[in-house]
């Protein structure tokens, strides 16, 4: 369904409790996405993005709120409850890959369908075909520690598809990459959503934030209203470019002044004409 919500949280609150010490982080946060939507939240470093991203996908429990995802009060859960709604509708990327060191590339994507129950037949078939999509062939059965940090992080965006989740939730993608490497997985992101994949992403990079559907500003614990409807400015299509630069020429060659040589040229003459008569 179009625009349909996919999440909506209100009056998120989180403060961390260190003996007499309280910090708090998430000062009463209302977020909501639709489905298939590519969402970036953005802030200073101790701003809360992280926390917020943490309590939206049920890897964290907030003190205060209500969080729905696809109609479901995911807070109202029950442990086990909780467990299994991460396991088969969420998927994650992490900063820093998080993947299993000792399994080979091909085994650390099959993890969710294994968890679920799937035959292991059918999680290697699927998340073969996955890897493949995704760049691979015969690093397939290499280990993280043989893979490159812009592989680890394609392994690890595998493993959060593989099973189809509803929302893919990513914490700072790009932090550990280099330029070329974060393109990447940018640009995998990107083309993931562009087949219907609603994506929750932390970054601080501005340049990838602008690349999404909107960015929503984390400042001190909370979301001000105007962060909301802070959206990006889409491509113009070629059709679109083309009419542009057809208005930009027109209005330019009309404020263009016409040349005013041929008419001082005519007077000039009239003028020695009518001397010419007078002499006569």
């Amino acid at each position: 369904m179009k625009n349909k919500l996919i999440i909506k949280s209100k009056n998120i609150v989180r403060t961390f409790y260190s003996g007499k010490i309280e910090t708090p982080v998430l000062k009463g946060v209302d977020f909501s996405a639709k489905e298939g939507e590519f969402v970036s939240i953005m802030g200073r470093s101790g701003a809360g993005k992280s926390t917020l991203i943490f309590q939206l996908s049920l890897l964290d429990v907030p003190n205060e709120g209500e969080i729905i995802v696809d109609g479901v009060n995911i807070l109202k859960l029950s442990k086990n409850e909780k467990t299994k709604f991460r396991r088969e509708e969420m998927g994650y990327v992490f900063q820093d890959y998080a993947l299993v060191p000792e399994l080979t590339a091909l085994e650390n994507v099959a993890l969710p369908l294994l968890m679920q129950g799937h035959s292991t037949a059918h999680a290697y078939k699927k998340s073969k075909e996955i890897l493949i999509e995704l760049g691979f062939d015969i690093q397939i059965n290499n280990l993280p520690s043989q893979l490159s940090g812009g592989e680890q992080q394609r392994v690890s965006i595998g493993r959060a598809i593989v099973h189809k989740p509803k929302i893919l939730f990513a914490d700072e993608p790009t932090a550990n990459l280099d330029a070329t490497s974060a393109r990447v997985v940018i640009d995998l992101l990107k083309k993931l959503n562009k087949e219907g994949q609603t994506i929750i992403m932390v970054t601080h990079e501005e340049e990838y934030g602008k690349e999404t559907n909107r960015i929503v500003e984390v400042i001190d614990g909370e979301i001000p209203e105007i962060s909301k409807i802070k959206t990006k400015n889409p491509k113009p299509s070629v059709g679109q470019r083309k009419r542009i630069v057809k208005k930009k020429v027109s209005k330019t060659k009309s404020k263009i002044k016409k040349p005013v040589i041929n008419k001082l040229k005519v007077s000039v003459k009239k003028k020695k004409v009518v001397k010419v008569m007078k002499k006569k």
